[in-house]
């Protein structure tokens, strides 16, 4: 029972989200006589219309039903193929629809013409109730290669004849000033561009200016700070040889006087101003005689 249940909610999930997705679709664009315009697969001119999703999700399109109502009232349905898994539009994109009156050339080839239509109208799997987009064309006011479709007029979207013929693309075919046709006119004498281009120079060179300012502000302190640090250290080590030498007493440092004014009384004599010359004497020793060194003559 409880399987049957989850079963039955996915379906409705499914075809819920489908049926969202279907709403995002409109008939954009309807060309009924096709005399020297676009071509369908088969090389041939057929009159056509256009579908596009508006919205940011693929739609499937297989079981949906395409309703022409005829000048006469007659209403003929064209279901697209369920079977086609490839029946489905992209986001934000077009599918075209060839009317040729034969449904057996593939998919996108409906079971009826745009000779005397007056309407078209898109509907869901069931092909009741609401249609999901209906367009009604006024067959008198056709014109040879100009189609009619989707144009926004005042802010305001209507259906209408275009100035171009646009399959699988927008309607909106308006010209599009380049933005430097755009500027040349709010700008025809170029001052304002030759004040910007000064404002940017000056711009970046005052960057530079205070960049370099602050880089050579820092140095200085840098220096500065390991000047000091360093002066620090040096007077620290004058304080500490200060120190040891006040820590010694009176006494040690006439002992120390008296034995140094001894050691230099061993060196001279009283007198300080006489040379004294000593005697050295060495013990003789042949490795050191200098007889050793000299040639001797031959003996005869």
């Amino acid at each position: 029972m409880m399987k049957v249940i989850y079963i039955l909610i996915f379906s409705l999930l499914t075809l819920g989200s489908y049926a969202q997705g279907l709403k995002d679709v409109r008939i954009n664009e309807v060309l009924v006589k096709n005399l020297t315009n676009y071509e369908d697969d088969y090389g041939d001119r057929s009159s056509w219309f256009e579908i596009y999703n508006t919205g940011h999700a693929r739609i499937k399109l297989g079981g949906c039903n395409i309703q022409a109502t005829m000048i006469d009232g007659t209403v003929v349905n064209y279901q697209i193929p369920v079977s086609d898994k490839h029946a489905e539009i992209a986001p934000l994109s077009y599918k075209i629809f060839y009317c040729t009156g034969t449904d057996y050339k593939g998919t996108y080839y409906t079971n009826f013409k745009l000779d005397n239509i007056k309407s078209i109208a898109l509907y869901d799997a069931s092909g009741k109730g609401e249609p999901i987009d209906k367009v009604d064309i006024i067959i008198g006011d056709q014109v040879n290669d100009v189609s009619v479709g989707n144009k926004k007029v005042d802010n305001e979207v209507i259906f209408t004849t275009l100035s171009e013929v646009t399959p699988g693309s927008t309607n909106e075919t308006g010209y599009m000033k380049p933005k430097s046709v755009k500027f040349l006119e709010h700008d025809p004498t170029g001052g304002a561009m030759a004040f910007t281009a000064i404002l940017v120079v000056f711009s970046v060179l005052c960057s530079l200016f205070l960049i370099f300012k602050f880089i050579g502000v820092y140095m200085v302190r840098l220096a500065h700070k390991k000047g000091v640090k360093s002066k620090g250290a040096n007077m620290s080590a004058d304080k500490t040889s200060t120190s040891e030498l006040r820590a010694h007493n009176g006494e040690e440092v006439a002992a120390i006087a008296m034995a140094l004014a001894l050691y230099k009384e061993d060196l001279h004599d009283k007198e300080s101003t006489v040379l004294t010359i000593n005697r050295v004497a060495r013990a003789y020793s042949p490795w050191s005689s200098k007889i050793y060194g000299l040639r001797q003559n031959p003996r005869k």
